[in-house]
């Protein structure tokens, strides 16, 4: 696979979506992934979002203010987020949000920053699946707000089971097929120009990339002499 990565500018509105899409409506486990790295961290940008006809059902993002990781479940207002301080401006970091609707809170969301947990608040009645919306995924951009993502993204994925530690460890550094089970979209960025990135599942919701983002060969690993092993 190529190792490509795409760059987002925030003042130039570039984003990717999807055709519109159920995938993770009602889900009751979900794990979402990527690697991002962000320009700057003065402002508020989307990393995973999914919408509904008239406001945001739910979104992964970096808050600037608190500089904290969020999930939200936005027609509900209710959230969880990382600890503080978990970018750094012109840094690869590796994101994932473990989501398990049947388990009490606080226990609900669990973040994992560079393959390890890092510590999480979780909203109390945190929803107990994941909430509907008739809308396109989106990278880098959230409906309704306007708000758009700046940096660079690559290796996003979507599982229809949270994910374990040793999983996510296992996993982050690597490469997939996309045939693995529980994998419902998995973007790796691998074509290096045009403005569609495929998604390798089942799934076939490719990524349709709007006012022509560039392609970036800055990429948070090395091919070395294990094909898709990682090196920060």
């Amino acid at each position: 696979m190529g190792l490509f990565a795409i760059d987002l500018e925030a003042d130039s509105t570039q984003y990717g979506q999807t055709s519109t899409t159920t995938l993770t409506d009602g889900l009751a486990t979900m794990t979402l992934e990527l690697w991002y790295k962000p320009e700057s961290l003065n402002a508020y940008r989307p990393l995973i979002t999914k919408g509904s006809s008239t406001v945001m059902r739910w979104l992964m993002d970096y808050e600037n203010d608190s500089d904290k990781i969020w999930f939200i479940e936005a027609g509900t207002s209710k959230s969880a987020s990382t600890s503080t301080g978990q970018l750094v401006a012109g840094t690869y970091v590796h994101i994932a949000m473990v989501y398990n609707g049947g388990l009490s809170d606080p226990n609900k969301v669990v973040f994992y920053i560079n393959g390890s947990a890092v510590s999480t608040s979780v909203d109390a009645s945190f929803p107990t699946t994941i909430p509907t919306g008739t809308r396109s995924l989106k990278v880098g951009q959230t409906d309704n707000t306007g708000a758009n993502g700046d940096g660079l993204y690559t290796e996003v994925r979507i599982w229809n089971t949270a994910r374990s530690a040793a999983q996510i460890l296992a996993n982050y550094k690597i490469q997939l097929t996309g045939t693995e089970s529980g994998l419902i979209w998995y973007l790796p960025f691998q074509e290096g120009s045009g403005s569609t990135v495929a998604d390798l599942t089942s799934s076939a919701l490719n990524l349709s990339l709007v006012n022509t983002p560039s392609w970036s060969t800055n990429y948070p690993f090395v091919v070395g002499g294990t094909v898709g092993a990682f090196e920060i």
